[in-house]
């Protein structure tokens, strides 16, 4: 993916060119985007055109941040 494409990556319907004959609707990484970010977590890519993407998601450590005590 170019580097523009790249910058799109969390846009909802956002399909690479490099996708083209190939099924999907372009909400698959938005949704992950969406799910990972609610648990204060990151999605990254690094891609190299023509050679492939790879995606990496960070999320916190629980440990780090202990559930509320129960009422």
């Amino acid at each position: 993916m170019s580097g523009e494409e790249v910058a799109r990556i969390g846009a909802i319907y956002f399909r690479a060119s490099s996708s083209r004959g190939t099924k999907g609707s372009g909400i698959g990484l938005y949704m992950t985007h969406k799910i990972v970010a609610a648990h204060g977590g990151r999605l990254l890519v690094e891609s190299r055109d023509g050679m492939g993407s790879i995606f990496t998601i960070h999320l916190p450590d629980q440990a780090a941040f202990p559930a509320p005590a129960a009422d």
